[in-house]
């Protein structure tokens, strides 16, 4: 009989929750007390309207087979988090114990747009999740300064460290190459990095820099207007998304640098994939960007919306070799010691058979 149940969406669906689900169930599939339910968005307009109402009823009878089991939910913001909620209701009606994983950035923003009717209907609910899981030392921070009565609790992020890995010999390449694995938006600090490449590019820097992920089409059309504007298409290239592992590490092993300027951010796993595979990055000042790169000690910080402060970092990188070296295998040592897989399958599992603490707490 399961005992434990994973709530979220499966692949081929793209994003951070999907990637964690994916590792999950490879890890834990195995298990005979632990099943998963996936909530990924169907493609047909029935099956999306339907989805709200299916997924309910799936999750209030697995929660009264749990007879006390627990349940692992991943919240996101916005409309998706007030959809949680209800979720924990529903677990908590049939009997069952939530452990919420928070993983969205924009969370912040979120919460503050909320009135203050709806931030104690929130913390309402937080009170009535066994379990508060939070990514990194500075996320679980934050929900304690919001939700003083959760239980709050980090859960390790997971790299796979035995495929990610350091080329075997860097290739002698000039210019230095500098990547960006992500969605092609403002909001990732896109527009940051080709306006510091205006500015490298000013300087007479040699560099390459490719943008890989997907992007909208009117976003395309602004930033290639931007590249054409500045005169540097010979220097910046928009690569479309690659879904191949093989080529995602052939990526990153050519690459020199790994620019990641994002506004806001969550635990990106693009971050976590570029220190695995020993590459000096560069990384904004906002949600677990600090702690993958720990505080800047295998990595170098800036502020986010700073093109000029990116510049800098990325001309500093560029004409210290030596530099890049360093931070790349300072880089790899904590991918293999703080993000390793079998680490992160033991915070979860600490997550969900961790015996519990003070009397049973009942939804009132």
């Amino acid at each position: 009989m399961s005992r434990v149940l994973i709530i979220g969406p499966l692949p081929p669906a793209v994003g951070g929750i999907a990637t964690i689900m994916g590792t999950l169930r490879q890890e834990f599939a195995p298990a005979k007390d632990i099943s998963f339910i996936n909530s990924s968005k169907p493609e047909s307009l029935a099956g999306r309207v339907l989805r709200p109402i299916v997924l309910a009823g799936k999750i209030l009878m697995k929660s009264f087979d749990l007879r006390g089991g627990r349940v692992l939910i991943f919240s996101s913001a916005y409309w998706s988090f007030w959809e949680k909620c209800f979720w924990i209701f529903l677990c908590r009606l049939g009997g069952a114990h939530v452990v919420l994983e928070m993983v969205d950035g924009n969370f912040p923003r979120f919460y503050s747009t909320l009135s203050p009717a709806s931030r104690r209907l929130s913390a309402y609910f937080m009170r009535h999740v066994e379990i508060l899981a939070a990514q990194s030392e500075r996320w679980q921070m934050y929900y304690r300064d919001i939700f003083p009565k959760a239980n709050i609790r980090v859960v390790s992020a997971g790299i796979d460290t035995d495929f990610f890995v350091p080329p075997v010999k860097k290739r002698e390449n000039d210019p230095v190459r500098v990547v960006y694995i992500g969605w092609l938006l403002k909001e990732k600090g896109i527009e940051d990095l080709v306006n510091a490449a205006r500015i490298l590019d000013g300087m007479a820097v040699q560099f390459q820099l490719r943008l890989i992920g997907p992007i909208l089409p009117d976003d395309r059309n602004r930033i290639m207007g931007r590249i054409n504007e500045f005169g540097i298409c010979s220097k910046v290239k928009i690569i479309d998304p690659i879904t191949s592992r093989d080529l995602i590490l052939r990526e990153y092993q050519s690459a020199d640098i790994f620019a990641f300027p994002s506004h806001f951010e969550g635990f990106p796993f693009a971050l976590l994939e570029a220190i695995s595979s020993g590459l000096p990055c560069v990384g904004t000042v906002v949600g677990g960007i600090p702690d993958i790169l720990d505080e800047g000690d295998c990595g170098i910080l800036v502020e986010k919306e700073s093109p000029e402060e990116l510049a800098e970092a990325l001309r500093r990188l560029i004409y210290a070799p030596e530099l890049r070296t360093e931070l790349g295998k300072r880089a790899r040592i904590r991918a293999e010691n703080e993000y390793a897989l079998a680490k992160s399958f033991e915070s979860y599992r600490r997550l969900l058979y961790i015996e519990r603490e003070g009397k049973e707490r009942l939804w009132h």
